[in-house]
């Protein structure tokens, strides 16, 4: 009440009379005050003067970037007052409702639900690079196990080393199992971040298209049916959840863990690298053209789904008149054409899906036999160990997930792209009846009869 000009006093007359004696004064009576003394803060109690309740609270829920508030009073007539974390106290008007700032920062924790989300994700990203790191360092290991055994010593930091059980523990195996250990808690830490904003996005456009189906009109619904929008509360919304999580995760990953083996394999040979990548550039090209063709098969294959979902929602909502006229075989062949239709898409989307996989092998095993012929011509030659081959095989079989991780990507972006769009669709409908611009938002609407 720091900043109110008027303070409105509501008196209520007690039950003891100035005799003694109890019982409520009596209509008509007069009643005196001697004197009215206010100490401290007003009192504020439900009972007489309304608290104001603010909509989301900041405790049951949290609250993001660009959140309306909500605040109401159920004291009448009562003006409203606020300020955003310290600042001016401005006057609340219901038709222009308050936003969340959005210039809140990491180091000021007052707006930490703001920016909860971004903080995750700068977590799991962490956590990713720190996996991809420790990866690399795995094939290191086995190079100096392998010259170990080959050669009775190894080069660790431009000296040689014997290779005895003592190298063997502490140099070896004990690293290996710190690196194991810390990629076992990372990947734990990046799945939790990456999949837990993907939940919150998933939630976010459900709680949007639900919002906004209620207030499409009925004609928006005598064209596209429930079954439809049954499919994009299902499968829609989950490939878009998968698409979100995963996709975030793979393009990181392979991004990330690609370009540093890549950089490893061409410190060590500059010619075997370029032969190794030659098939993974027609691996590129053949995706791309794929890619295309898995997102209409996929568009497909929903269209088809919703046609399923929509005709047996009409057949269970109105099985009394189909057996009423008996029209149970004509229902049972339309469900069994439709049916049908549905098998051969999820087929047909199969078939291409797994054609585009069994390529990314043969590219990826066409590699490993260029690698495993030029590798040991320079074996023989000497420009190579045993301990260096295998080395850099390991760097490849790192990039082989990321060349897999590319193809799942436009795999799932294809998939991606057509349930966006179709939700979009949804959220993008034209509401046929609305408010006009700058009508006022009445509350506390009474009435008697």
């Amino acid at each position: 009440a720091e900043n109110c000009e008027n303070l409105l006093i509501r008196l209520v007359p007690g039950t003891t009379r100035a005799n003694g004696k109890d019982g409520a004064i009596d209509k008509g009576s007069s009643v005196r005050f001697d004197s009215v003394v206010l100490s401290g803060s007003p009192l504020v109690d439900d009972g007489i003067t309304a608290h104001v309740v603010v909509t989301p609270n900041g405790e049951d829920e949290d609250q993001g970037v660009g959140t309306p508030l909500t605040m109401t009073c159920g004291t009448e007539g009562a003006v409203i007052s606020y300020r955003v974390n310290g600042g001016e106290w401005k006057t609340y008007d219901p038709a222009n409702d308050p936003m969340i700032k959005a210039n809140y920062t990491v180091e000021d924790m007052s707006g930490r639900a703001a920016c909860k989300e971004d903080l995750q994700l700068l977590l799991g990203l962490a956590a990713l690079v720190m996996v991809d790191f420790l990866q690399l360092e795995i094939p290191k290991l086995y190079r100096m196990v392998i010259d170990g055994m080959a050669y009775g010593h190894v080069m660790e930091d431009g000296a040689q080393r014997a290779f005895d059980m003592d190298l063997l523990l502490d140099g070896i195996c004990m690293p290996m199992v710190w690196i194991i250990l810390s990629m076992v808690f990372g990947r734990f830490a990046w799945r939790v971040c990456f999949f837990g904003a993907a939940i919150r996005v998933e939630k976010d456009l459900r709680d949007r298209m639900f919002d906004n189906c209620r207030r499409l009109s009925r004609e928006y619904y005598q064209v596209n049916k429930v079954g439809n929008l049954m499919s994009l509360f299902t499968n829609d919304l989950d490939t878009v959840q998968e698409c979100y999580g995963w996709g975030i995760m793979m393009f990181c990953d392979a991004l990330l863990l690609g370009v540093l083996a890549i950089i490893k394999m061409l410190r060590m040979d500059a010619m075997l690298t370029l032969l190794t990548m030659i098939p993974m550039a027609f691996l590129m090209a053949a995706a791309t053209i794929v890619g295309k063709r898995l997102t209409d098969k996929w568009e497909y294959r929903q269209d088809c789904f919703s046609r399923l979902s929509d005709f047996s929602q009409e057949s269970f909502s109105g099985i009394a008149v189909i057996k009423a006229f008996v029209k149970e075989s004509k229902e049972l062949l339309a469900f069994k054409k439709l049916n049908e239709e549905n098998e051969v898409a999820n087929i047909d989307f199969t078939k291409t899906s797994v054609l585009f996989r069994i390529l990314v092998m043969m590219f990826v095993e066409s590699v490993i036999c260029v690698i495993l012929g030029y590798g040991g011509y320079l074996v023989y030659q000497g420009k190579f160990n045993a301990g260096q081959l295998v080395e850099f095989i390991g760097y490849f079989t790192t990039v082989v997930w990321p060349i897999m991780a590319v193809s799942e990507l436009i795999d799932m972006t294809s998939r991606g792209k057509a349930s966006l769009q179709r939700i979009s669709e949804l959220l993008d409908a034209k509401v046929d009846v609305a408010d006009r611009e700058g009508v006022k938002h009445i509350e506390n609407v009474r009435g008697d009869i």
